[in-house]
């Protein structure tokens, strides 16, 4: 979401109404599924880029603080020594997106190089804990369900495409922010057998 203003004429503020009416949003959009981040002139009309300010930045303001967003000051953008705002919400945006960061639990098979073809038998997951310590993951054998396994299977056998972790492995990975898994090829499965 974008909120453009001339900020030497006066123009309808950014607001809740006018962010989620405009475009027409397919599905609707709720509040609660997005965020407005934004670098605004905090104090009103004042020295450098804003002392041409001509409305209040209100209404903008409660735009970022009712969907949680993040706000960088313009106040004092180009005035010498100050630092630059759009640098700050960006490092902002950088940090809170590292931050939320999740392992996925679905993993693409890339293509494999010319002249080779993938061998679904020599493939293993492997769980990294940020503290360091690794678990091989099994691959569930043909016909059997992930239940309250950590495993993990492909979307199809022939070809396979992608590598899912069954629900336990999911969860597991990603209870840990500093996890990493990795999908290796070359070595033989290790496959989870029917009890």
């Amino acid at each position: 979401m974008l909120c453009l203003k001339n900020l030497r004429y006066p123009a309808p503020p950014c607001s809740l109404e006018s962010a989620t009416a405009s475009p027409a949003w397919d599905p609707p959009l709720a509040p609660a599924s997005w965020q407005f981040n934004g670098v605004v002139c905090v104090d009103g009309p004042g020295v450098g880029t804003c002392s041409f300010l001509a409305v209040s930045p209100t209404p903008t303001l409660d735009l970022i603080t009712s969907t949680g967003g993040l706000v960088s000051n313009l106040d004092d953008a180009g005035v010498m020594g100050a630092p630059d705002p759009f640098a700050a919400l960006l490092d902002k945006l950088a940090e809170a997106v590292i931050v939320g960061a999740r392992v996925g639990c679905e993993y693409d098979i890339p293509q494999p190089p010319d002249g080779e073809a993938l061998d679904p038998s020599l493939v293993n997951v492997v769980h990294t804990s940020g503290a360091g310590s690794a678990v091989l993951y099994p691959r569930l054998a043909d016909g059997l369900d992930c239940g309250d396994r950590l495993a993990w299977a492909y979307d199809d056998r022939t070809p396979p495409t992608q590598v899912l972790l069954c629900p336990k492995a999911c969860a597991a990975v990603q209870s840990d922010a500093q996890a990493r898994v990795e999908v290796r090829f070359g070595c033989a499965t290790r496959v989870e057998r029917p009890e």
